[in-house]
């Protein structure tokens, strides 16, 4: 038996036994019995929920420490991905304008390809030039797409960290709100049942 319980359970008896001296100890022994039990079943039940309920905070502060972390670790891994998306976006930008610049230069040696008044080994030249420019580009463009796809990848990421985050945060403020159902329960009535018949027997000795 838990501290509560027992403190409870005692105090629930005692209590039997003080409403029983207000008697002055017409009571028969049997009420006296069924008193001193009563008081201490009822004060069991009291015991028992103030556990349940420290049970319940201690699992409560558990659970929102929990929450918290998970927050915080999915906040600072928003922090790092969008560092990563701005580098990748630096990289994008700088890609672009390579990608640009050397369109302008393929435009250009492809014009001395077919430029008939320049000499049989330039004409030569700038096609060999020509077709490294090209495959540069190719893996540009390669290059490019692999950063575009791996920039949706980071916002996806960053979304759907959002969305855990907005989701934990939801489940948390619910907890909070008690519902009256929650105080109705089968231990809350038995413990209201036996006060009220601890105070029934009272009443009727009284009378007596």
């Amino acid at each position: 038996m838990g501290f509560w319980k027992a403190f409870c359970t005692c105090a629930g008896c005692a209590v039997g036994l003080a409403c029983i001296a207000l008697t002055g100890g017409a009571a028969t022994p049997l009420v006296t019995a069924a008193v001193i039990g009563i008081g201490g079943f009822a004060g069991h039940g009291v015991g028992h929920k103030i556990e349940q309920e420290e049970k319940k905070t201690k699992n409560q502060e558990q659970t929102i420490a929990n929450q918290t972390k998970s927050i915080d670790n999915l906040t600072k891994g928003n922090e790092k991905l969008q560092n990563q998306e701005t580098k990748e976006n630096q990289k994008l930008e700088e890609l672009d304008d390579r990608i640009e610049n050397r369109d302008k230069e393929i435009e250009e040696v492809t014009k001395k390809t077919k430029d008939s008044s320049l000499s049989e080994e330039d004409r030569r030249k700038a096609k060999s030039r020509l077709k490294i420019l090209l495959e540069e580009q190719e893996n540009d463009k390669k290059e490019r797409n692999s950063i575009i796809n791996t920039i949706k990848q980071i916002k996806e990421q960053i979304a759907n960290n959002n969305k855990s985050i907005t989701s934990i945060g939801s489940s948390s403020s619910k907890k909070d709100k008690k519902d009256l159902w929650e105080f109705i329960t089968l231990e809350n009535i038995l413990i209201v049942v036996a006060i009220y018949a601890l105070w029934q027997i009272v009443r009727d000795s009284n009378r007596r």
